[in-house]
């Protein structure tokens, strides 16, 4: 499964530099298997394209904006992005739901941190022999690699974003004393998950990629910066929408959205797309739908 590389622990090297050598082993080894392990298809990965496009486009329609328009027509897309992410159902203001998908979130952290360290002290046993039980991890920690890469950050991040803050313009903190009791569990709670979701989903990001143009891998493609550059768009979208609940700024914000979302495409238009044809033009069309649906709803701003 894995191969052992002679250099990381060369005992003329210093402590600190096999300690460091012993890192980006065991990392860049994990998530090459992660890799080997994936079970992504075209089918699954244009899936999750089509599911965060709808994560963006909710930033872009979002109902509480005074200036959109408000017909049965326009509710339709509405309607079926708000159940793509948490916010529209955070807003109902149902702690209970709340309660729950902050600890499915956080325990979900916990999990793939014991996994993984899991993996990494029984990594010299594995190294020598396969282990199905280390085959089976693998095949999960990928699937949850790829959904960090993809759907998981903005519901994950907006949920721990809601548990660490306090808001009284928020349903869900509106008469609750902030830091003491239940919300200050909550707040460590959040902290914990965020701190992990932080790591696992940079870390994804950065390494569970695929150069090679020849790779069945679906998300393969050449290096880029646009992947880091929508993580920024996934982490900051609920962390505006936590910290000004009202949305007070709106217009200001579906200004900024467009311009974020037009170097967006400048970003997609310069660089090479991913090898698998059909999720590059997954990619392209749903980038432009979400830049298309920013730009109409900063001329409805602009005309209010």
């Amino acid at each position: 499964m894995f191969k052992l590389s002679k250099s990381y622990h060369n005992p003329k090297h210093s402590k600190l530099t096999r300690i460091k050598n012993r890192v980006k082993f065991l990392t860049y080894s994990i998530m090459h298997e992660l890799l080997q392990c994936q079970f992504s298809s075209s089918s699954l990965q244009n899936f999750l394209l089509l599911v965060e496009a709808g994560q963006f486009l909710w930033y872009a329609i979002h109902p509480d904006f005074p200036f959109l328009w408000q017909t049965s027509f326009a509710q339709y897309p509405r309607d079926i992005v708000k159940y793509l992410q948490v916010d529209a159902l955070f807003r109902q203001g149902d702690r209970s739901f709340y309660y729950t998908v902050l600890y499915i979130f956080a325990a979900t952290m916990l999990g793939l941190f014991m996994c993984v360290t899991f993996i990494v002290v029984k990594f010299d046993v594995v190294m020598k022999k396969s282990s199905t039980v280390i085959y089976y991890l693998l095949r999960l920690l990928s699937l949850c690699a790829l959904l960090l890469i993809t759907i998981g950050p903005i519901p994950v991040f907006h949920t721990f974003f809601e548990a660490i803050t306090c808001d009284k313009d928020d349903t869900l903190d509106n008469d609750s004393k902030c830091y003491t009791g239940i919300h200050l569990v909550n707040t460590i709670i959040g902290s914990f998950g965020l701190t992990l979701a932080t790591i696992f989903t940079f870390t994804s990001q950065l390494l569970f990629i695929d150069f090679n143009p020849a790779s069945n891998i679906p998300f393969a493609g050449p290096q880029s910066i646009i992947g880091f550059y929508k993580l920024a768009m996934k982490i900051g979208l609920p962390l505006y929408i936590t910290l000004d609940s009202d949305l007070s700024t709106a217009k200001g914000f579906v200004i900024f959205y467009a311009i974020v979302w037009f170097f967006a495409l400048v970003l997609r238009y310069i660089s090479r797309g991913y090898y698998n044809e059909s999720v590059n033009t997954m990619t392209t069309v749903t980038e432009s739908i979400v830049t298309w649906a920013a730009i109409t709803a900063v001329f409805h701003a602009v005309n209010q």
